[in-house]
């Protein structure tokens, strides 16, 4: 965690390095104790456990009819935000990796059930994806851990990062509007920020376009970790994979595969 801290925020001493690593995990262990009361609080999460600001967004972009996408990281209680925008918006989905092991992983889903909506495995997400967006639902996707191959390469802190281009493919195909979300702490609160729309590329290349989207939530989420750095999750190592030959690297010119 240090190391991922200190390449980040190369200004900062090691003890300002130190505190975000300290915090990051005191706000995690947080977001694990509030989700194991999710089935008791999930019916009256605000104004108690939950704020929101900027709903507006998604009421504007659920009137359109094509669903919504909502980009979102390992920020805050994530957790959380999920239940909220699945009551928010019944019928919604979320996507999640399935835990190796299947004992936690039925524990883990039974308690994310109370948020009305649905878990789609990473492997199932194009096709329930879409059913989910032509349905005019929300599609919760992080997008903030280390990809496998098939992704793109993109900036992250001046480092590249495998990165899921999911989100863009899934918009293109479906018209659906693209709202990055994201939660802080504030006390035992947890505050939701809904952010306007993003503007998709409009180059003609289909894999320009999205890599170039794929970079510019990439931007986004980079942003929210530079304002409150101790609210992200450094455990995961985001930079885990770099470029094998072959793989898709953003590097702003035309050659996405050098």
């Amino acid at each position: 965690m240090r190391e991922s801290i200190s390449r980040s925020f190369p200004d900062k001493s090691r003890s300002e390095i130190s505190a975000i690593a300290q915090e990051s995990v005191a706000r995690l262990a947080k977001g694990i104790a509030v989700f194991s009361r999710l089935p008791a609080i999930a019916d009256n999460l605000e104004p108690e456990w939950v704020g929101c600001k900027g709903s507006h967004y998604l009421e504007e972009a659920l009137k359109k009819g094509h669903g919504v996408i909502t980009p979102s990281a390992h920020f805050g209680c994530w957790e959380l935000l999920a239940t909220y925008l699945m009551r928010y918006a019944p019928g919604g989905a979320a996507v999640a990796r399935p835990l190796d092991n299947p004992k936690l992983d039925h524990l883990v889903n039974r308690i994310r059930s109370v948020g009305t909506g649905l878990f789609i495995p990473k492997r199932d997400v194009l096709k329930q994806g879409i059913r989910i967006l032509k349905k005019n639902g929300i599609l919760g996707i992080i997008m903030d851990q280390n990809f496998a191959p098939g992704g793109v390469f993109v900036p992250f802190f001046g480092r590249l990062a495998a990165t899921t281009p999911i989100v863009p493919i899934l918009a293109r195909r479906t018209g659906a509007a693209v709202v990055p979300v994201y939660c802080e702490w504030q006390g035992r609160k947890t505050i939701i920020h809904v952010e306007p729309p993003i503007v998709l590329s409009t180059k003609a290349d289909s894999d320009e376009a999205v890599a170039e989207d794929t970079v510019r939530i990439s931007e986004v989420m980079e942003r929210w970790v530079r304002r409150d750095p101790a609210n992200w999750l450094w455990l995961h190592n985001r930079w885990k994979r770099q470029p094998e030959d072959g793989e898709a690297v953003w590097r702003g010119r035309r050659d996405l595969n050098p």
